[in-house]
C-alpha cells in the first residue's frame, strides 16, 4: 500500500504551483486534438500552457523567449492533455474508483507538504483562476491514473539487494536537511532546444565546460557569459536567492548540498538545456548525515524504475488508440 500511495504522489504533480488550471470557457472552443472520441480544445490547451508556464518558473525552468520556445511550450502542453486523457479513458473503461476519504487525504498531504492550511490552499487556486471543487476534480483523476499506472506498470518493476545497497552509498539528502539549512546558489542556463538534439547538447556542453573553467579561476559569472549562446540564444543567469532543499529544483539538489560556498557544480542537464550551479552561499544548521533506511531506499529505487517505464507505456498506447490533432488551415 505504502509503494501504491507513494507512486499516484509521483504521478499526480499537483504541487501549488503546477495544478491544472480547470476552468475552462463555456463559448464554442477550437478542437485541438481528437483522442478517440473525446476532444480536447484550445481553452484546455490555453489553461495547461499557463499552468506549465507557472510550474516551470517554479522550477526556474526556460518557458519562453524564442519563437521555438513557445511552440515547444505548447506541444509539450498538447502532448501531455493526449497522455492524461489516454490514461482517463483506460481508467474509466476499468471502472477505477476513488473516494471521497481518499481525496480527502490526498489534499491533506499536499497542504501538509507545502505549509499551508486548507483555506490558504483554497485561496491560491482562486488566485489561479482554479475552484476547489475543480481541484478536488483534478486530483480524483489523477489518482484513477495512478492506480491504471500502479496496476500496469507496477509488476514488471524488479529490485534486487545489490541496487538497494547501491542507491544508499550515493543516497542524496532530499528532506534531511533541516528546515533552516538555506542555500543561496546561482543557476547559469546553457539553453538547448526540446527536444534536445545531441548535437546541440555537446555544444551546449562545451559552453559550460568553458565556463566552468574560467569560474574556478575566479571569474566573474557575469563577465564570463556575456556574448555567450546556445541555439540561438544566450547563456542565462538566474540568482535562485536563499532556499531550502525542499524549494530547490530537485536536479540540482545532489550537486549543491555536496558544494562548498563559492563552488561551481555541473554540467546538470534538464529539459530546458544545461546548467551550471554556483553556490554563493550557506545559513543554518548543518545538515545531519543522510540515514535512509533500507526500506526508503527501496521504495526511491521503485519509484525510479516506474517513472522510467512510463514513457515507453504512453508511447505503446499513442499507437493502439485513435489520437488525431488538429491544426489550422
Amino acid at each position: 500500500m505504502l509503494k501504491k500511495m507513494n507512486f499516484l504522489f509521483v504521478v499526480l504533480t499537483v504541487l501549488i504551483g503546477a495544478s491544472y488550471s480547470l476552468n475552462v470557457s463555456a463559448t464554442s472552443d477550437k478542437v485541438v486534438a481528437i483522442v478517440n472520441e473525446h476532444v480536447i480544445t484550445q481553452s484546455e490547451l490555453d489553461a495547461r500552457m499557463t499552468s506549465l508556464r507557472h510550474y516551470l518558473a517554479h522550477n526556474n525552468e526556460t518557458a519562453s523567449g524564442s519563437s521555438s520556445n513557445k511552440i515547444n511550450i505548447r506541444q509539450r502542453a498538447l502532448d501531455e492533455l493526449i497522455d492524461r486523457e489516454l490514461q482517463l479513458q483506460m481508467a474509466q473503461r476499468g471502472n477505477v474508483q476513488v473516494s471521497e476519504v481518499a481525496i480527502d487525504n490526498a489534499i491533506a498531504t499536499i497542504t501538509k507538504r507545502n505549509k499551508i492550511s486548507l483555506e490558504q490552499l483554497k485561496k491560491e487556486l482562486q488566485k489561479q483562476g482554479t475552484s476547489y471543487m475543480a481541484f478536488r476534480k483534478q486530483i480524483r483523476e489523477d489518482m484513477m491514473i495512478g492506480n491504471v499506472v500502479q496496476h500496469v506498470l507496477g509488476p514488471k518493476v524488479k529490485i534486487n539487494e545489490q541496487e538497494i545497497d547501491d542507491f544508499l552509498r550515493h543516497a542524496p539528502v532530499f528532506n534531511r536537511a533541516p528546515n533552516n539549512q538555506e542555500y543561496h546558489c546561482i543557476d547559469i542556463l546553457i539553453p538547448t532546444a526540446e527536444p534536445i538534439a545531441d548535437s546541440n547538447l555537446d555544444a551546449a556542453k562545451q559552453i559550460a565546460a568553458t565556463i566552468l573553467t574560467k569560474l574556478r579561476h575566479g571569474a566573474e559569472i557575469a563577465e564570463t557569459i556575456k556574448g555567450l549562446g546556445s541555439v540561438g540564444e544566450t547563456v542565462q543567469m538566474n540568482d535562485l536567492g536563499w532556499r531550502t532543499v525542499q524549494n530547490l529544483p530537485t536536479i540540482f539538489v545532489p550537486a549543491i548540498t555536496k558544494l562548498k560556498p563559492l563552488d561551481t557544480a555541473g554540467p546538470l542537464v534538464a529539459p530546458n538545456g544545461v546548467h551550471l550551479i554556483k553556490l554563493a552561499a550557506v545559513r543554518g544548521e548543518t545538515p545531519p548525515s543522510p540515514k535512509i533506511t533500507k526500506d526508503e531506499a527501496r521504495e526511491m529505487v521503485y519509484q525510479i524504475k516506474m517513472a522510467k517505464l512510463l514513457k515507453p507505456w504512453l508511447q505503446q498506447l499513442r499507437a493502439t488508440n485513435y489520437i488525431k490533432t488538429v491544426t489550422d488551415n
